[in-house]
């Protein structure tokens, strides 16, 4: 039980593959992304490349475990904020593995605030002033030891649709159509992300709402079967 799941897995063949999303279906916001890897690749988290300021991480307010910090890397991740929100940022890690530092950076790319103290765990607190993307960075304050972290967000703003632009997708049967007795695939759908690898779903459409059970349909490269 915790606020995010991941699935790490070989898959046995390439081909679709069908992702499913259930609970209590009482309309909880949720991201969604997909990729498929070499199966010996490993080595830094699933966000990279997010090193510098440019290629900043997507994140929403959500609680994301099992992140690392990998040699002298930065983590950079960035969420929108309107003006007025009020952000909550905290980094959770054993000091005794490392010394990471959190700091808060507004659209622009000014420095607003940081966290830099040496014990477990950095937290910031902001109010934003401007509308955009706020950016956060997590560093090393010194030292290359490999680290993991969790990283939490939280944004004063939110709320749940009654359900979410991906519907209808209640079961796997909708990615199929037929023309002319001939069975084809429904490439329309909007749960089609066989072409949507290593996109969220806020950057396609938006978050989802799961009201009921959510399919999604992916497509798994041959050579390419190590799915997260």
């Amino acid at each position: 039980m915790s606020d995010t799941e991941y699935i790490d897995i070989n898959a046995p063949w390439s081909g679709f593959y069908y992702i499913r999303v259930y609970g209590p279906n009482i309309g909880s916001v949720y991201d969604l992304y997909w990729e498929d890897l070499n199966p010996g690749m490993t080595g830094d988290d699933w966000m990279e490349d997010n090193d510098d300021f440019g290629s900043a991480w997507y994140v929403d307010p959500n609680y994301y475990s099992g992140l690392k910090m990998v040699f002298n890397d930065d983590d950079w991740f960035r969420t929108y904020l309107r003006n007025g929100d009020n952000l909550e940022v905290s980094i959770f890690f054993k000091h005794f593995e490392g010394d990471l530092e959190l700091e808060l950076y507004d659209p622009s790319g000014a420095h607003r605030i940081g966290s830099y103290s040496s014990n477990d765990d950095e937290k910031i607190t902001y109010m934003a002033d401007m509308a955009g993307d706020w950016r956060f960075r997590v560093y090393h304050a010194f030292g290359t030891s490999e680290l993991h972290y969790d990283l939490d967000i939280w944004v004063n703003a939110g709320g749940s649709p009654d359900d979410d632009y991906y519907e209808y997708n209640n079961e796997v049967d909708v990615f199929w159509k037929y023309d002319n007795g001939e069975q084809m695939l429904n490439k329309d759908h909007p749960s089609f992300l066989a072409e949507n690898e290593r996109t969220w779903l806020s950057e396609l459409h938006g978050l989802a709402a799961q009201e009921d059970h959510d399919w999604y349909f992916i497509d798994i490269t041959p050579g390419f079967r190590h799915l997260v």
